[in-house]
């Protein structure tokens, strides 16, 4: 089975993301039935802790944290 790599920080990013008044309103899910879709997301992703901030310097400084959770996860995609 193929782990996605998920990192507090980015959990956080989904947490806040699909909770927007603005994607709620679009999407044809209802609340319950996207709890239950980033549940089941959540459970095929393999948590990593971040020991070791990288600051690469991204163009948004804010994604900085992708190339950490990559690194510390190994990432060879």
């Amino acid at each position: 089975m193929k782990f996605r790599l998920i990192s507090n920080s980015l959990f956080l990013e989904y947490e806040a993301v699909k909770s927007r008044r603005e994607i709620l309103e679009r999407c044809i899910l209802t609340e319950l039935e996207i709890r239950k879709l980033t549940k089941a997301f959540y459970s095929v992703c393999q948590w990593i802790q971040i020991y070791y901030l990288w600051r690469p310097n991204l163009i948004d400084e804010n994604d900085n944290f992708l190339i950490e959770l990559a690194i510390a996860g190994n990432s060879r995609q």
